[in-house]
């Protein structure tokens, strides 16, 4: 039986916790959301099943392909409330930091390309990225919000 281009596309780009809802790939986009149903209060520790909200997040990804832009993952991310604190907060997706607006995989494509590639400006625009997003993926880990 033949597995839909879809299916073959969420198994070989996404992360294991998110599920794929819809893909662009002419535009390289890629709708998903996470698969849990409860997070951990960041502030009290406890487990929280309450969702508050959804907020919608766009990040920087790795290509679909050689010869292709960064994919933009368009991430649709719950917040919950804590009932035993009162506060809400969103969760957390592995291999995305918080306040960041690209993966850690970009990120560590980035460093790649820095430290092989001779010109540092063709980086820049072969993965879309400003001198100074750059700069701080080679020198400091990680891009700048």
């Amino acid at each position: 039986m033949p597995t839909a281009p879809s299916t073959i596309l969420a198994n070989t780009h996404l992360l294991k916790e998110l599920k794929l809802i819809r893909a662009i790939p002419s535009n390289s986009q890629l709708y998903c959301e996470s698969v849990s149903s409860c997070a951990f209060c960041p502030h009290c520790g406890e487990e929280s099943r309450s969702i508050y909200d959804h907020r919608t997040v766009r990040y920087k990804d790795i290509p679909l392909g050689p010869e292709r832009p960064p994919t933009t993952l368009i991430l649709r991310k719950k917040r919950f409330f804590c009932r035993p604190c009162g506060k809400v907060f969103s969760e957390t997706v592995s291999g995305f930091l918080p306040r960041q607006r690209s993966s850690e995989r970009f990120k560590s494509l980035i460093r790649w390309a820095c430290e092989r590639f001779s010109n540092l400006s063709q980086v820049s625009k072969d993965y879309k990225v400003c001198n100074s997003s750059r700069f701080h993926a080679l020198n400091f880990g990680s891009l700048m919000p």
